[in-house]
């Protein structure tokens, strides 16, 4: 990298796409436990990294008999293990949109256990939502959580043998929340900013 201003840097090696992991400087799993180096006018840092790699994680997504097309599909990384899960956040780097078939497959994936959120993305308009739901819901602190988990292995494939399932938007139940607005919560086209629609399981 030239021209850099003075300072500490790390780098990260973001692999999606391919059967790696993506990982900063020094093999961390994050930038607060990477490798840093200082850079200085005519003083270079070098960092480097090693890749290891991951499993993967691939199935097909239905409605009914019908295979669904671009469905978004986000693995979400789960700390702990099955009914005592601790935390959970969206792994940003695999990420997956079905084809015609309905056919995912998550790669560069870090051993662990994952759950699945998903995301029509056939919607024609600008953040416009298309016509089927997610069925996600975070197990954590819920050891009754009937949230499907899978258990991913580096360098093998786990495949998921039924189909995932979406419902429908119109058939889940939706309510509205709304508060008191005032003049700078009104958008240009006069429709109220900042109310929200919640979706229940």
């Amino acid at each position: 990298f030239a021209n850099l201003a003075t300072g500490s840097y790390t780098v990260e090696f973001v692999t999606h796409g391919t059967s790696y992991v993506s990982t900063f400087a020094g093999g961390a799993a994050d930038a607060a436990a990477a490798t840093h180096g200082y850079v200085s006018p005519g003083k270079p840092a070098v960092l480097n990294g090693s890749l290891s790699t991951g499993g993967s994680l691939s199935g097909t997504v239905k409605y009914g008999t019908a295979k669904l097309q671009y469905i978004s599909v986000q693995p979400i990384q789960l700390t702990g293990v099955p009914g005592t899960f601790t935390a959970a956040a969206p792994y940003e780097n695999s990420f997956a949109t079905t084809g015609a078939t309905g056919t995912f497959a998550l790669t560069g994936l870090p051993s662990g256990y994952y759950a699945l959120s998903f995301s029509d993305v056939s919607g024609t308009g600008d953040g416009e939502q298309g016509t089927y739901g997610d069925s996600y819901v975070s197990p954590v602190g819920d050891p009754s959580s009937t949230t499907a988990v899978y258990k991913v292995t580096a360098g093998k494939t786990t495949a998921i043998s039924a189909a995932v399932q979406l419902p429908l938007l119109a058939d889940q139940a939706t309510a509205r929340v709304a508060g008191q607005l005032d003049d700078s919560d009104v958008s240009q086209c006069g429709e109220a900013a900042g109310v929200a629609y919640v979706t229940t399981p």
